[in-house]
């Protein structure tokens, strides 16, 4: 709401309009099916990995053992629990 004495243009209102929409429309974790999907192939996570960490580290790696665990899954104490 504008101050007393000021007046909001109807170009302010398209645009909060048009942001609060665009806000709405978007996933509430895009961030963890943007993950899923490149952590979700090992190829696609080595390529990636690589690209960050530091030398040494991939050096140190043993890229074979790479794999991909279910979402869910149950600890040894038999506590569930839900990984990202």
């Amino acid at each position: 709401m504008p101050a007393k004495g000021l007046t909001r243009s109807s170009t302010e209102d398209t645009l909060r309009t048009e942001t609060e929409a665009a806000t709405e429309a978007k996933p509430r974790q895009s961030h963890d099916s943007l993950v899923k999907q490149i952590f979700g192939d090992p190829k696609n996570a080595r390529v990636e990995l690589e690209a960050v960490l530091p030398p040494a580290v991939v050096a140190a790696l043993d890229w074979s053992t790479l794999e991909v665990l279910p979402e869910t899954f149950i600890r040894p104490a038999f506590a569930k629990t839900q990984a990202d």
